[in-house]
This record gives C-alpha cells, sequence and structure tokens, in this order.
C-alpha cells in the first residue's frame, strides 16, 4: 500500500523485527520520536527501552532500522 508523504513536516519510518516491537509501545516509540533530534537518537532511545522491557526473559532476537524523510525547503 502506498502511503502519501506530508511535504510540510519530517515523516518517520520504522522498520523492525517483532523481537523488537514486543518490547516497546507505539506510544513509546512516539513519545522517542518527539523527543530525538535525529534517526540515530530515535533508535538509541527506542533500544534501550526494549533491552530494559526485554531484561530477565527469554528475549527474541530484534533489529530496527529507521528512516526520517525531511521536508523540501
Amino acid at each position: 500500500e502506498c502511503i502519501p508523504l506530508s511535504n510540510k513536516k519530517r515523516q518517520a519510518i520504522l522498520m523492525c523485527t517483532d523481537g523488537f516491537w514486543e518490547l516497546i509501545t507505539e506510544k513509546e516509540m512516539q513519545k522517542q520520536l518527539k523527543l530525538s533530534e535525529t534517526v540515530d537518537e530515535w533508535i538509541a532511545r527506542m533500544s534501550q527501552i526494549v533491552k530494559k522491557n526485554g531484561q530477565g526473559i527469554n528475549m527474541d532476537n530484534n533489529s530496527a532500522i529507521g528512516i526520517y524523510i525531511e521536508p523540501v525547503r
């Protein structure tokens, strides 16, 4: 499915495995996005939460890639 992109604000795309998204809520992903200035910072913040939430359980492996699309000015 094609998703239209806005040219008025930054768009963020997250591609991740189930081992990642099972340990973080969408609300927390959005919160960390708002707090982050770069895509690397966003992924790092979420990774810390995933690791913390996965402590003491048999964590699945996880991977995540974040993409920012900046508007043309």
